[in-house]
């Protein structure tokens, strides 16, 4: 059998804060996003604009912050693969994702039917929210984690050549050609699916392959050219839909699997696995509210809080002066996220205190154990 060539490194994993510090911004940036869809801005129809200042408008402005967020879930998605590759897979971690989530989503549900009815329908879906599509992203990464053994075994056996050779052939064929060419021959429904999480999940551990002295300045750089690039591509395009009577539509730039918003996302990752926290209290609280941003996820987009508490809040923010807009955008946005880490902070304080995530461990071992001994006879 092969011999695994990164022995050395899987024995001996290291904190990187800066990577929990993308996390952070990545959650932030994914509130900013659904404060913009959801919350009305992006698609009410309130959003101001002429000719003459088009690309100073709220319209531009929006797009702009937009374009700006837009690779966040790709980069969540690439950290797992950047901190995961190497390691051995934790079924006690998956369990506890799901615990996690099924207690958001029972829990939630049950609040809500004390005020209103909830059917059926919907408390089937609270018992079982990743075979019903409750969360995309949770049912996407579920389906990532039942591929992650082989997933870790190619990447630990594939020698960097090979590696960054499958890769680059995986991002010319499912992000630049679709890009240009248009439809979904792979099925990836617009990167809402299983198999880009795993794209991603590859593509972040090929980053943590590359090693480099590079400056994080420069990455940044890039970093801005490509979301200037693609805002000041998008407003053309819109700008000769609007009054030339185009009827533009290729290259759409602004998706998960554009090459633009891949490319940028790869960058934000790779710039701030470089950072270097050596402070031991601001590392711990970074890792604090690292660890909550999923749970900030799954509050604000339970179906019940989005309906009842997202959808629209932000429309009236489209009217606003530019600047007004933006900084109530922002403002909004981490209203969400502060108030759902401190539920999530709350929860996991709960959760330490009944031993709940100690006895999954536990129970996972005996499990273990058991068939291990089965196995031997």
């Amino acid at each position: 059998m092969k011999k695994n060539m990164y022995t050395q490194s899987i024995n001996q994993p290291t904190r990187n804060y800066g990577i929990d510090l993308l996390k952070i911004l990545a959650m932030f940036m994914i509130t900013i996003l659904h404060t913009q869809g959801h919350g009305g801005i992006l698609w009410g129809g309130r959003l101001t604009f002429d000719q003459a200042h088009f690309f100073s408008s709220n319209y531009a402005w929006a797009w702009g912050l937009e374009i700006l967020c837009y690779g966040a879930t790709n980069c969540y998605a690439m950290i797992s693969g950047y901190v995961n590759w190497k390691n051995p897979i934790r079924y006690e971690k998956i369990v506890n994702l799901w615990v996690q989530v099924v207690f958001y989503t029972l829990s939630i549900t049950m609040a809500y039917s004390w005020i209103n009815n909830v059917t059926t329908a919907q408390w089937f879906r609270a018992f079982f929210p990743v075979m019903t599509y409750q969360y995309w992203y949770i049912t996407a990464y579920f389906g990532l984690c039942l591929f992650m053994p082989i997933l870790n075994k190619y990447l630990q056996q594939t020698s960097n050549k090979t590696l960054y050779l499958h890769m680059g052939l995986i991002f010319i064929f499912i992000s630049l050609l679709p890009a240009f060419i248009g439809g979904d021959p792979f099925i990836l429904n617009a990167g809402y699916s299983t198999l880009w999480i795993i794209v991603m999940y590859l593509f972040g551990a090929t980053l943590s392959r590359i090693q480099s002295a590079s400056v994080p300045v420069s990455g940044l750089l890039w970093f801005s050219l490509l979301i200037l690039g693609t805002w000041y591509y998008k407003m053309r395009i819109d700008y000769a839909n609007i009054w030339n009577n185009a009827e533009l539509s290729m290259p759409n730039l602004v998706d998960y699997r554009s090459p633009s918003i891949v490319l940028a996302s790869a960058l934000l990752l790779f710039c701030f696995a470089k950072i270097k926290i050596k402070r031991l209290f601001l590392g711990k609280t970074i890792v604090l509210i690292s660890n909550a941003t999923l749970g900030i996820y799954l509050i604000h987009e339970h179906p019940f809080i989005r309906e009842n508490f997202i959808v629209n809040y932000a429309m009236h923010f489209a009217n606003k002066p530019t600047l007004t807009m933006v900084l109530s955008i922002f403002s909004g946005a981490l209203s969400i996220f502060f108030i759902c880490l401190m539920i999530e902070i709350l929860r996991r304080f709960l959760f330490k205190l009944l031993a709940i995530n100690l006895f999954i461990k536990k129970l996972q071992k005996k499990l273990l154990q058991n068939f291990l001994i089965k196995r031997k006879k």
